[in-house]
């Protein structure tokens, strides 16, 4: 609680997990997740953030396992596992365990769950990703059964949901259909999915146990200042942005667009 007025604090919402199967720049999460947690927090540290978003497209399974298997349990920090530890040098071994000092500033961290999709709307030749950042006070396993497990893609007539064995699924049938992907099959069904935002909009609203408890963020490839607003995409580009709560962009000129300059 801050009693003191306004405080300016360095937050990162979009922060990859190595279960980011479509932006995976890690390695396989079952032998390098500790590993990334470690690299990650140490950076939290010397960067002094305040809030990290653990992101993953359409699923949280990265962010799932780190609260429950690391978060809930700081002590594990202190010692990398032995499963760990036999792939690192010694040196490495001192650089990635944590001090009790270190252990404290990582409970002052605050981490949020951060679900990507993909639009099925291109704009003026552009994709559209968003965001959905729900609060720490959701639990992950709500996220999923009242939220990624209602929302539904079809393919020939069948219906898949947000759900890794769903998707997967999907996956084995696009392989089937194609022998020329040849990512795995999770790869493969999320690179079909596309999700409208509305559609998510309105699951996040019909759930009361979401209100007041997620933030919407678009995710604008283009430079917003130099957008033809009189163009046949215009509305849909608007709606876009009406209904978001921030951007996520690192061109300069659409911040100094999204802050009227």
């Amino acid at each position: 609680m801050i009693n003191r007025g306004s405080e300016w604090g360095k937050w990162d919402l979009h922060v990859h997990t190595p279960y980011s199967t479509l932006n995976n720049e890690f390695g396989n999460p079952e032998t390098q997740f500790e590993i990334y947690v470690r690299k990650m927090l140490k950076k939290a540290i010397e960067k002094k953030i305040k809030v990290v978003g653990l992101t993953d497209y359409y699923l949280i399974e990265g962010y799932q396992r780190f609260k429950e298997e690391y978060l809930k349990n700081t002590n594990k920090l202190k010692k990398i596992s032995n499963i760990y530890a036999s792939t690192i040098s010694e040196e490495m071994k001192k650089d990635l365990e944590f001090s009790d000092e270190e252990i404290g500033q990582i409970k002052e961290i605050l981490f949020l769950p951060n679900i990507e999709f993909r639009e099925k709307t291109v704009i003026g030749g552009h994709k559209v990703n968003f965001h959905v950042i729900f609060s720490d006070k959701v639990k992950p396993d709500e996220i999923k059964t009242y939220f990624l497990n209602k929302i539904e893609y079809e393919h020939k007539r069948k219906t898949y949901h947000l759900e890794e064995k769903s998707l997967k699924d999907l996956g084995v049938i696009m392989k089937c259909d194609n022998p020329k992907l040849k990512k795995g099959d999770l790869a493969v069904g999320m690179e079909q999915v596309r999700i409208s935002i509305s559609e998510v909009i309105e699951k996040l609203k019909n759930e009361k146990r979401f209100l007041n408890k997620y933030l919407i963020l678009i995710d604008p490839d283009e430079d917003l200042s130099k957008i033809d607003w009189i163009s046949q995409d215009s509305s849909a580009r608007k709606d876009f942005i009406y209904c978001s709560d921030a951007f996520f962009t690192s061109e300069k000129n659409t911040v100094k667009f999204g802050l009227a300059q």
